[in-house]
């Protein structure tokens, strides 16, 4: 039977993103790049020969649009947004890999980093660690975060972003019946990855891939 025969090697589609086919190399996390906040040759590499390989979809690792301080820095500092969480050279990635294969597609990871706070205090069932309830401002700034990453992805030439809403993150606490006490079903979606998604679609237009895995 011939390759083109296969569904997965047909042309796919993710809203108004065209794939040339169905093969997607799903999100992986890579603190190479996060801890330095700089593109690194190893890293490029490595979606050079990802893209190169055939794949019709990257979908990067997760980087953070909003962290609290590190435990230990100094009590009162204001939260790390996305300006400081930047990677510089992060064009350069989309770069390499439309050169090295134009039909390749590649995607960013949008996530919070670390945050010890959570929509309520009711434990998480990832972690019995305790948490303190995020305030109304804290999550406007986060969803701002979220808008202000999204944009700046596309200035640097991602085909689409991802919010990642799972494993116990931030916006899949969100997403559970179980921790969403205070907030109602649908306060809880303005103000989380569906917010954001709004936000955006508002200030920018709706021509561009936007999903929440």
């Amino acid at each position: 039977m011939r390759r083109d025969s296969y569904r997965i090697f047909s042309e796919g589609r993710i809203g108004n993103l065209v794939l040339s086919n169905r093969l997607v190399r799903s999100a992986t996390w890579d603190p190479s790049i996060l801890g330095i906040r700089k593109m690194t040759d190893e890293v490029l590499n490595l979606y050079r020969e990802l893209a190169v390989g055939g794949v019709g979809l990257i979908i990067t690792g997760g980087f953070p649009v909003y962290e609290s301080r590190p435990p230990g820095e100094e009590v009162g500092q204001a939260a790390k947004t996305f300006d400081d969480l930047y990677v510089d050279g992060i064009e350069r990635l989309t770069d390499v890999v439309h050169r090295s294969r134009p039909g390749c597609r590649i995607v960013a990871q949008l996530e919070t980093g670390y945050l010890n706070a959570r929509p309520s205090t009711i434990p998480s069932p990832f972690s019995d660690a305790e948490s303190r309830p995020l305030s109304i401002a804290e999550i406007h700034s986060i969803m701002d975060c979220f808008v202000h990453a999204i944009v700046r992805m596309r200035e640097s030439g991602f085909d689409g972003v991802q919010l990642h809403g799972a494993h116990g993150g931030l916006l899949s606490c969100f997403l559970s019946p179980t921790r969403t006490v205070v907030l109602t079903s649908t306060a809880a979606r303005r103000r989380t990855g569906s917010g954001s998604c709004a936000r955006l679609s508002h200030r920018h237009g709706k021509k561009w891939a936007t999903g929440r895995s």
